[in-house]
């Protein structure tokens, strides 16, 4: 009994230090619980068959959390045929749905999609608590759209909510926004927009600049595609006030580059040339030359449309320059075919 105590505190413990990120710390532990496991005999490890698999399944979330996705897929294999081994449905469920997210990470959709079927046909054999279907059920459903088949992920998102714990906002807000994105794909667009502002409500509620960005993204896409220029620019213009009031550089750059290509199909090209520009210098400072080439491509097409011709040949050299340096061929013989023109 002292030994099983032993081992399930380790767990525990091991557990605390992945979910506060001291993942080497959380991965020191668990594997000490492991060693601990095989110095025992037979009739005790039998005994801790679950919590075998438990360590394995923590293991595996370590390296996932890591992004180490190789790693983390092998940890949960082994961690789910130790819990086929000994029946425990729910156990099973857990690591299967673990699974389909690092499958899906990987860019294995067909494998990730069995995964997911799998976790939710053994959670319901358990018959696991709400929240875990919740978590299972919007798993599949972001395999699905990754898949290409959001109508099927619509139907997953939706039985997500049905699940999912009216007290867990984090969680309605993620699958509000993933179910936005499904009916985007569907041209659902009032319903898209529908979602995705009640995911971009719960955000503000529950503080989560990251999650409001990701909205103010999803909701510039889409009213662009559907030609409302000006509500595409006030997404923007929020999504710059809040990255500036956040001091997430990276995101205010971005959305610098996505409110001159509004104001571009506005019509205001004075504005877009401003904030291309911005966009341009700031991606520089970031070292992101990749992002500093769009901006320079889009300048140069701001600056032809106004008619500097002069201004927009020195925009295309910069952005083929700099095409050519982070290997985007493709791009740089865009630009030396508008160069050529002019020559």
């Amino acid at each position: 009994m002292d030994s099983l105590r032993s081992i399930r505190k380790k767990i525990k413990t091991a557990d605390d230090l992945r979910q506060s990120g001291q993942y080497e710390s959380a991965e020191t532990v668990a594997m000490g619980a492991l060693e601990e496991i095989a110095s025992h005999d037979d009739m005790l490890k039998n005994s801790l068959t679950s919590d075998h698999a438990e360590l394995f399944r923590l293991l595996g979330l370590i390296c996932k959390d890591r992004h180490e996705d190789s790693r983390a897929r092998q940890l949960l294999e082994k961690g789910l045929g130790i819990a086929k081994g000994g029946g425990f449905h729910r156990i099973i469920g857990m690591l299967s749905n673990d699974l389909g997210i690092v499958c899906l990470r990987l860019g294995e959709t067909t494998i990730a999609e069995e995964y997911c079927m799998q976790s939710l046909e053994y959670l319901t054999l358990a018959k696991a608590a709400k929240t875990d279907l919740a978590v299972s059920n919007a798993c599949l459903g972001s395999v699905l759209l990754a898949k290409g088949d959001p109508e099927r992920a619509v139907g997953q998102f939706m039985a997500a909510l049905r699940y999912c714990d009216q007290a867990d906002l984090k969680s309605q807000a993620s699958i509000y926004g993933n179910l936005g994105k499904a009916y985007a794909f569907l041209r659902k667009w009032e319903m898209a927009i529908d979602a995705m502002r009640q995911s971009q409500s719960i955000m503000e509620q529950v503080g989560s600049v990251t999650g409001m960005l990701i909205n103010h993204h999803l909701l510039v896409n889409t009213y662009r595609v559907t030609g409302n220029h000006a509500l595409a620019e006030r997404e923007a213009v929020a999504a710059i006030d809040l990255a500036t009031r956040s001091e997430r550089t990276s995101d205010l750059t971005s959305f610098k580059g996505e409110l001159a290509d509004c104001m571009r199909r506005r019509g205001a090209l004075a504005g877009a040339i401003v904030h291309a520009n911005a966009a341009a210098a700031l991606f520089r400072q970031l070292g992101n030359m990749s992002g500093a080439a769009t901006e320079h491509r889009r300048l140069a097409d701001l600056l032809r449309d106004i008619g500097d011709l002069n201004g927009a040949r020195q925009e295309f050299e910069k952005a083929k320059t700099l095409f050519e340096m982070v290997g985007n061929p493709q791009a740089a013989q865009e630009c030396s075919e508008f160069l050529q023109e002019w020559n």
